[in-house]
């Protein structure tokens, strides 16, 4: 390691220089890390995909074939599935996952009702589709979990990269 003296009107203050090798080191850890991140919340929102794109199903042809609202996470899970495949991708990483945020907000906001309406009907008020009800209440709570974690995973990046 090489000394340098620093500003020379402050007094006699030494400052190490580090070796030009630990910047490398330190920028390809930080890189290992971000893709790290950046992955998980790919592979979570190809789960997440899965997992909607299920419940869609499982209500619509096991709850009840009455409506094709039944089909409504199905149609939410194809998207969130598509963009955490893109996501995989560390270029289109940081829109996909910002794509996904906005979807699980969109989701959130669209069954918030049913979750209110969920734990009403736990309190003893009885509605005419329960099932619904249950279902639009997963969603809402699987929606909600989703983008704390984003949001979370978001705040971590920013960090990362202040670093």
């Amino acid at each position: 390691m090489k000394l340098k003296k620093n500003n020379p009107g402050f007094g006699n203050q030494i400052q190490f220089i580090r070796p030009h090798i630990f910047p490398a080191v330190l920028l390809t850890s930080q890189r290992k890390q971000k893709t790290f991140l950046g992955e998980t919340m790919a592979k979570l929102s190809i789960v997440y995909g899965v997992i909607f794109i299920l419940m869609g199903l499982i209500s619509y042809f096991g709850i009840s074939s009455e409506s094709v609202t039944a089909l409504i996470p199905a149609f939410l899970g194809v998207p969130i599935l598509l963009l955490g495949w893109v996501a995989l991708n560390e270029k289109y990483l940081k829109h996909s996952m910002h794509a996904s945020a906005v979807l699980m907000l969109l989701g959130f906001a669209g069954t918030v009702g049913g979750l209110i309406k969920f734990f009403r009907m736990l309190g003893g008020e009885e509605f005419e589709r329960s099932s619904a009800i249950t279902v639009q209440a997963i969603m809402a709570i699987l929606c909600l979990v989703f983008l704390i974690l984003a949001v979370k995973s978001f705040v971590d990046a920013r960090r990362k990269k202040i670093e």
